[in-house]
């Protein structure tokens, strides 16, 4: 966008209108994503006090090792959001920055630096996120065994 001349201001507006139509599309989705987690995390909560009912001492272990993974990855999942908040609404500040009147270039660029800095810190955590559902997945699995529960996994 930034290749743009100034004067060409019908596309120039398009363009940012389109972004940020993709942009209120993302922040919607992001906002039905944590519905869900949100969801999620209540019902895995009441597993909590069933698996501390459990009789066998390593099975209970067991179960309490992988609400820990849980919850790890409950609050991981809280700064991702956070993170993917703060970074839609740089992206928000860019585009409204690029409708004004004035482009400040200045501006422009540390917009985007933060925006880079953004996207950096969400892809490191997300990887965290990932780790810890994979994790969590394993540990599951291994749970399940230990209960003697009849369930077939599907491998990737």
């Amino acid at each position: 966008m930034i290749e743009l001349a100034k004067d060409e201001d019908e596309q120039w507006n398009e363009y940012i209108d389109e972004a940020m139509g993709v942009q209120e599309e993302r922040t919607h989705i992001i906002e039905l994503e944590k519905e869900m987690m949100e969801d999620s995390k209540e019902a895995f909560d009441e597993s909590h006090e069933w698996i501390e009912k459990i009789d066998d001492d390593e099975t209970k272990k067991i179960g309490l090792e992988l609400t820990e993974v849980m919850d790890e990855r409950f609050a991981t999942y809280d700064e991702l959001y956070e993170l993917y908040v703060e970074t839609l609404a740089n992206e928000q500040a860019l585009y409204e920055l690029y409708k004004s009147e004035t482009i400040d270039e200045e501006a422009i660029k540390q917009k985007v630096d933060d925006i880079n800095t953004s996207y950096e810190e969400l892809m490191s955590v997300n990887e965290r996120f990932n780790h810890e559902t994979e994790a969590y997945n394993s540990m599951k699995k291994t749970f399940y065994e230990a209960l003697d529960l009849d369930i077939t996994f599907e491998e990737d």
